[in-house]
């Protein structure tokens, strides 16, 4: 069941509900609305996090089989590894947190993520 919290928001005086789509306007000159320029800056910074993963875990990789028996290299490297990871859960919680946000306000439809 989704909320309507934000249309209830935008209720004008006469009791009619306001198009939510209409209350976002075009930014003059860009013809983006609001939605889809939040939508662009999560997308980029969801791709960012992944490749910044992506680095480090093969960074990590690389420190590891390069230590060459050295325990203190072993360990950073090992540390790095477990840091990439727990990264790449912050990601996956970030992107559920952005679903579930939108479907429960019921932008899933305006917002085409």
């Amino acid at each position: 069941m989704k909320l309507n919290l934000i249309k209830t928001a935008l209720a004008n005086s006469s009791g009619n509900t306001t198009d939510l789509g209409s209350a976002l306007t075009d930014f003059p000159g860009t013809g983006s609305t609001v939605g889809s320029i939040l939508t662009n800056v999560y997308t980029l910074a969801i791709k960012l996090g992944a490749i910044a993963v992506f680095i480090f875990l093969i960074w990590g990789a690389f420190e590891w089989l390069t230590a060459g028996g050295d325990s203190d290299k072993v360990s950073k490297a090992q540390k790095k590894i477990t840091t990439s990871i727990i990264g790449l859960f912050v990601l996956l919680a970030v992107w559920a947190l952005w679903r579930l946000a939108l479907q429960f306000t019921g932008l899933q439809e305006m917002v085409q993520s």
